[in-house]
């Protein structure tokens, strides 16, 4: 778990690309998102995730980061629930802010999403070694 969180600082922090920003069918986009990388995507219901918000990503070829100007960490939980059951981890920070975690296992790659104390929702995935 330590060598995930180390991957997604270091993919955050120096990332070879800069933001780009989108708006659209959020849920298309992530469905597209994460079976690039080579997670194991499951049905999952049409309209789970809002479909007019505003978004900003970057990518590389380990992974991607995505910051949802708004919380839709709800949705997630339950779109993620859909997909792939319970999480394979969710852990809480000092401010109570929860992160959930759904492992390479369980996936086909390591997705990790969170809130923070801008009201956003930040969602990482980073592909299986």
């Amino acid at each position: 778990m330590r060598i995930l969180m180390v991957v997604l600082l270091c993919f955050v922090t120096f990332g070879c690309c800069s933001f780009q920003e989108h708006t659209g069918d959020f849920q298309e986009f992530l469905l597209v998102q994460l079976e690039e990388y080579g997670a194991d995507l499951k049905p999952v219901q049409e309209g789970k995730l809002p479909l007019a918000i505003s978004w900003k990503y970057k990518k590389d070829e380990n992974g991607f980061l995505v910051i949802v100007e708004k919380n839709i960490y709800n949705e997630l939980k339950s779109f993620f629930l859909q997909m792939y059951g319970s999480p394979s981890m969710i852990s809480k920070n000092e401010k109570s802010y929860p992160t959930i975690v759904y492992d390479v296992r369980t996936s086909g790659v390591a997705i990790q999403f969170k809130n923070n104390e801008e009201g956003q929702t930040i969602i990482f995935c980073v592909k299986s070694l």
